[in-house]
Parts: structure tokens; sequence; C-alpha cells
């Protein structure tokens, strides 16, 4: 986002909070972020020493530390994903601050911004998609709210990719049609169902783009059992997923009803899956089709290794109606650029209070 405002002439500076340590990381990779994250627009970072402590409340103090901070410096707008940030910033800075909400648990400090929607003048809210919305004005939220779904930038979808080398690169088969699902393979994401898959499909290649930490040890255990046609590709810069998703023969995105953000979400690599011209195979749940549908994508049942065996074979028998999916959501994906996303944000902070 920081780099979509920079675009549309606004002038950011992001702020990052974490220790020494991180910043001492961060100094030797500042060359190299750029290009690691893909990102074409500059704008300022400013690093502020602070260590979480190991307390219930550290995101309160958190949210002091960074509002005083705040206070010191001459920002017109204030733009955060932190609760506690907006609510100091409203509260003791009395400058015009957005929240960017992801999610809804009517917890401690989603309450007080509730009530703070009542009576203050200065914040303001933005929220990824239509149910989030809805369950903000359910709870009281009194005030406009924006809906801006996620997004993804098309720029770095707009390249040639020699497969065979890409093939060669991560080491996968030559031969096979490849499907793939990027990101976390925790709970929620539907990993069994596509194990389960994988083992009566031997003639797929099964890819998965991971590496957060709290994969580590699924992937350890799954390694151990010898899935011949199931790969693991460790954690990539955001440059490098382009490359990836274009080589595929099908995409999947099998989130299960367990995963707790379910019900809001707006899937950065949902966008990323119709920006790469290959098919998506997706769960079927009501958030989701705020972007998708049956002329975009291949929706299923979710938990149903046998519903996604079926949907896997339509995809790559069915060309056609593979080709067709591909490009409606390739058409659909270009309302959904993070430039137009900052427009949209940018006009709605103009006219907001």
């Amino acid at each position: 986002m920081c780099s979509a405002f920079s675009e549309n002439d606004i002038n950011t500076t992001l702020l990052v909070t974490a220790s020494k340590d991180s910043k001492k990381n961060f100094s030797n990779l500042k060359n190299k972020i750029w290009n690691f994250y893909g990102v074409k627009n500059r704008f300022s970072i400013e690093w502020l020493n602070f260590i979480y402590p190991n307390i219930r409340f550290k995101h309160f103090f958190h949210g002091l530390f960074v509002t005083f901070y705040l206070r010191r410096n001459n920002y017109s707008i204030i733009y955060t994903r932190s609760e506690w940030v907006a609510i100091f910033s409203s509260i003791l800075i009395k400058k015009k601050t957005i929240l960017e909400l992801h999610n809804f648990k009517n917890t401690l400090s989603q309450k007080i911004i509730i009530r703070l929607s009542l009576s203050n003048a200065f914040i303001s809210l933005v929220c990824i998609s239509n149910a989030l919305k809805n369950e903000l004005i359910k709870y009281g939220f009194n005030k406009n709210i924006l809906v801006a779904h996620d997004a993804v930038d098309l720029d770095l979808f707009n390249v040639n990719v020699d497969a065979n080398q890409i093939k060669k690169k991560y080491d996968l088969n030559m031969t096979k049609p490849i499907i793939t699902h990027i990101g976390s393979i925790r709970k929620g994401r539907g990993f069994n169902t596509i194990i389960n898959a994988a083992k009566d499909m031997k003639e797929f290649l099964f890819v998965f783009v991971c590496g957060h930490s709290a994969d580590i040890e699924i992937i350890n255990k799954q390694k151990d059992k010898k899935l011949s046609n199931v790969k693991f590709i460790d954690f990539l810069a955001n440059a490098e997923i382009p490359s990836i998703l274009k080589i595929s023969d099908a995409l999947l995105m099998t989130y299960s009803s367990n995963l707790d953000t379910l019900r809001f979400t707006s899937p950065l690599k949902m966008f990323e899956y119709m920006a790469s011209g290959k098919p998506l195979i997706s769960s079927d749940y009501p958030v989701l089709r705020e972007i998708l549908n049956e002329k975009n994508s291949l929706l299923i049942e979710s938990s149903n290794s046998t519903v996604l065996q079926n949907a896997i074979i339509k995809i790559i028998d069915d060309k056609e109606f593979s080709n067709s999916i591909s490009i409606q959501a390739l058409k659909d994906v270009k309302n959904y650029t993070w430039s137009n996303r900052a427009k949209k944000i940018i006009k709605f902070m103009q006219i907001s209070n």
C-alpha cells in the first residue's frame, strides 16, 4: 500500500517497530528490499526500536509508544493496521486516522473503536470485505466504512516465463501437470485435503510454496511420508511468485471452515492467482464470492479430497472451460490493483470525517 500511495502522489512514510537486532537485519537488506517485494515506487521507512513486552497488554503499550512518536512528528494522516495506534492517535493527536481492519472478534480494542465511532471525528475505517463491513455495522459502528478488497500488482505478472527454465530452477518434474498452492499450510488452509487428493493422483505434481516458521513442522512430517508427487518450495520473494504461478496448470485455494479469518477474508493469493492467467480452484464460501463466481473460477465443496480430485481432472481435461475461467479472472482482476485500491482509499480519506 505504501508503494501505491506513493504512486498516487502521497508523500508516504512507513513506520516499522521492532528490536535493534531486527533493525540490523533490515539494514543489511535495505538495498535489496525493493526488489524482494517487487516495489517500484519507493517511500521513506522509519525504524522505531520497540521490544514487545511479554505481557497480556503488549499491543496496548505498542499503541502508546507509536502514538507518542507520531505526536512528535508532523504527519497529516495516520493510516494503520494497529487498533491501539488508531485509538490513541485519534484521541491524543486529533489527526485524521484511518484504521484498516481485516478481522473482527469483538475484542476490547474493537469495542472501543465502535464507541469512538459515535463521538470521535478523527477515526474512520477501511475493511477488506463486505462481510466484515456488515459485521461492524451489526455491532454498532456508526460511521462510513470503506470496503477495499485486497489487490495485486499486475506489472509483476507482465513477464514472459520460460517454463523449462523455471522447472529446472526449482527441480520440478518436466512432464507432469503442476498443481500449485501458494502460502501457509497451517490449520484451515486445506493442506490435508490436498495431500489426500495427491495420494491417488500420481500423474500430477503437487507444489506447495510456503516457509512460514509455523509451516516447517508440518512440512517435515510430510516429507517423512515420501510422496513422490509432492514438492515443497521454500518461502519466495514476492517478485518470484508470478513465475511459479505461470508454469502451473491449476492453482488451489482450499480454505476450510476452521480457518479463523474465513468469514471476513480477502486473500492476497486469490488476486495473484487471477492475475496469473491460470485456472483457479477455490473452496466455495460467501466471502470469496464477493470476487469469485462460476465464470472466473471453479468453486467446490471444501474439505473433500474426492471433489478436489474431480475438479483438478476437469481443469486439465476440459481446456475450453479452463481457458474461459482464466481469461475472465484476468479481466476481473484488473479492477483490483494496488493503485486502484490506493485511489479509492485516498478519495475516502478526503471525504471522511
